[in-house]
């Protein structure tokens, strides 16, 4: 009879046998990252009319740019396409805290109401992200719906008091 036809016996060779535990690096997905974030709000900032966006339109454009799935649903829609299977529009409590971090390094400045708006440091992110070879699915999806109104923003979520 083999150690393979008793599994007591295979479970003893295999645990008599020295092991040893490391740990391991897991690496933080860029989504968690708060420079991730913060870089992605410049660029949702930047795909919107005037370069200033309601707190809507940045939670829309963080959902439609989160995959490619996402991204042809807002795209039908802006199109004026929408299909029934399209998925519902998600929002990111993440989101608000870059957005918060935004503000506080002086990237978005505060405008009319809830309308946040990109700083002259804003501007300045804004083109060097645009030169560099970061977040380039992002950029390559801001560049095929750019500029996002409000309005778009509105018929796709209604606001509460509209």
């Amino acid at each position: 009879m083999t150690s393979r036809d008793n599994p007591s016996e295979l479970l003893a060779q295999v645990l008599e046998r020295p092991f040893q535990f490391r740990e391991r690096p897991v690496p933080t997905p860029a989504e968690y990252r708060p420079k991730w974030r913060t870089a992605l709000v410049v660029l949702l900032v930047g795909a919107c009319y005037s370069r200033r966006a309601s707190w809507h339109q940045l939670h829309v454009l963080n959902w439609a740019c989160r995959s490619h799935a996402n991204q042809a649903a807002f795209e039908r829609f802006k199109v004026g396409e929408p299909r029934l299977d399209d998925a519902v529009v998600r929002y990111d409590p993440a989101l608000d805290r870059a957005i918060d971090l935004a503000l506080f390094d002086g990237l978005l400045e505060r405008r009319s109401g809830d309308v946040l708006g990109l700083s002259s440091r804003g501007l300045t992110a804004l083109n060097e992200l645009q030169h560099a070879n970061v977040l380039v699915g992002e950029k390559e999806f801001f560049a095929r719906v750019s500029p996002v109104s409000q309005t778009l923003v509105d018929s796709l979520v209604p606001r509460r008091g509209q």
